[in-house]
């Protein structure tokens, strides 16, 4: 589909299918749809060697090949499945230095190998040779146990997906893109919010739809529910058994998407290479019925928190200014749960803070569950 002469469409990038937010205590550990997983994970304190305790910087770990390699732990014919992680994929580490970056360092999977012990049990990870190697293990431990939750719990946290399992391949360095690694995210209410390295950003929306940004905000990738199951959640906030499964993409400039409905403009000749796209008018209604222009003005809003408040992630968390979504979620079966207000590396450190909220009241804001709780980022 060429929207701009010769411009093609842009593949839609790896996006979280399944998530657990560990926020209170470690951070978010998340799985992609090619079987990546990766962790997004707070300062938290660290050992060292000679019993040493040291604070650990924000860091963010994506080891490919993942999903698939805890899956078969039990596998007896699987050489790998009792190492840590599948040896045959470098693992990218990713440390917050606050104002000066991320720093990046490739660590080859061999060297936390794990050997037998006699009887033919797992060993230990090896040691490391400096603090350095310290906190690389801590934090694959910690990477580790989300993994483990995930997979048990199975992968994708809004039910069947779109967007299939893709073979992880070798990689290495020089092939491993990193744009495919989260460095940032956030919580709204009901609304996720994920950044990844190449700053394309993930939404995702309580009716089970998201949008994918990409870092210009120009390209938006669009999953939504079928028309006729968004209008009825909508209108009465009972979504229908097979919405989940029959969700489609549309991969579109945003501000196409904004103006699905409206005729293509017969414009001047000026540039006869540029031509704006003909939608087929069996589609047409689907933005709108997804409640697209809506979502597109929330993000918006979160967006004007940041620059308003001079970094990614700073938003006003107090009561009377917290940002709520308010559109379409189910409210049939649903009745009033945790609405959580986090971040994970926001410029002037994170917060948190959870209030009851009814799905069908979601502008009403119930009891606070929590304190607000802090950590340096």
């Amino acid at each position: 589909m060429a929207l701009l002469g010769k411009t093609p469409t842009p593949s839609p990038p790896h996006i979280v299918v399944k998530w657990v937010d560990y926020s209170n205590k470690f951070g978010l550990g998340y799985i992609l749809n090619d079987g990546s997983v990766g962790c997004v994970l707070k300062s938290i304190p660290g050992s060292a060697g000679g019993g040493k305790t040291v604070k650990l910087p924000p860091s963010c770990i994506l080891v490919r090949g993942a999903e698939q390699h805890c899956s078969r732990r039990q596998d007896s014919t699987y050489a790998d499945r009792h190492q840590i992680v599948p040896m045959n994929n470098e693992i990218q580490f990713y440390e917050n230095n606050g104002e000066t970056g991320l720093s990046t360092v490739f660590v080859h999977p061999s060297q936390f190998k794990i050997v037998p012990n006699d009887d033919g049990t797992p060993g230990k990870i090896p040691t490391g040779n400096d603090i350095y190697d310290y906190r690389k293990r801590e934090h694959l431990v910690l990477w580790k146990k989300f993994a483990n939750y995930m997979i048990a719990y199975g992968r994708d946290q809004d039910g069947a997906d779109t967007t299939g399992q893709i073979e992880s391949p070798i990689s290495s360095k020089q092939t491993m893109p990193p744009g495919d690694v989260v460095t940032f995210y956030q919580r709204t209410g009901d609304v996720g919010c994920w950044v990844f390295a190449d700053g394309h950003l993930q939404f995702n929306f309580p009716d089970h739809t998201k949008l994918v940004l990409d870092a210009a905000g120009t390209w938006c990738h669009f999953w939504h529910l079928p028309q006729k199951s968004a209008e009825k959640l909508g209108a009465t906030g009972q979504l229908e058994e097979t919405a989940l499964d029959e969700r489609g993409v549309l991969s579109y400039p945003v501000q196409t998407l904004l103006n699905f409905t409206t005729k293509p403009t017969i414009r001047p000749a000026r540039n006869p290479t540029r031509k704006r796209p003909e939608i087929n008018p069996e589609i047409q209604g689907i933005p709108g019925a997804n409640d697209f222009r809506r979502k597109i003005e929330f993000i918006v809003s979160i967006i004007k928190e940041w620059t308003s408040n001079n970094g990614l992630g700073n938003c006003r968390m107090d009561r009377e200014h917290r940002l709520m979504w308010t559109g379409s979620r189910e409210t049939v079966h649903n009745g009033p749960s945790k609405h959580v207000w986090v971040t994970i590396g926001a410029r002037w450190g994170d917060s948190r803070y959870s209030a009851v909220v009814d799905p069908k009241t979601p502008a009403v804001l119930g009891e606070e569950i929590e304190p607000k709780s802090s950590s340096s980022a």
